[in-house]
């Protein structure tokens, strides 16, 4: 597309302002769910347990708030709860369930490797 051309699209774009305000609520809701400073306290459940569709991997994976990063597999969480119901990280050959232990300083738990 020429240069002049995207400068005359751009004079009549219109925004879709009820998207735009659907979105900030969502982000919202997520801010209050989920706001900065508590990140460091999340338990592995609030974290990852799926299962209860409140957890920060549901929302940033399936809710959609601002475009939504599902797709591909769960360990791009590092950790989450597979279909068998224990916490994991990685895939296929390289999946391996794991031992929590609460209060790190990275994510509020420990991963201490192979069950």
């Amino acid at each position: 597309m020429k240069l002049q051309t995207l400068l005359n699209k751009a004079l009549i774009y219109k925004s879709n302002e009820q998207l735009l305000a659907e979105k900030e609520e969502g982000r919202q809701s997520f801010l209050k769910r989920f706001p900065f400073d508590s990140l460091n306290d999340l338990t592995i459940d609030e974290f990852s347990n799926t299962k209860t569709k409140d957890c920060f991997n549901y929302w940033l994976e399936r809710k959609k708030i601002l475009g939504g990063i599902g797709g591909g597999n769960s360990s791009k969480f590092r950790i989450y709860l597979s279909k068998t119901g224990v916490y994991c990280k990685g895939y296929g050959k390289q999946k391996i369930s794991t031992i929590i232990m609460p209060f790190s300083i990275e994510r509020g738990f420990f991963i201490m490797g192979k069950t």
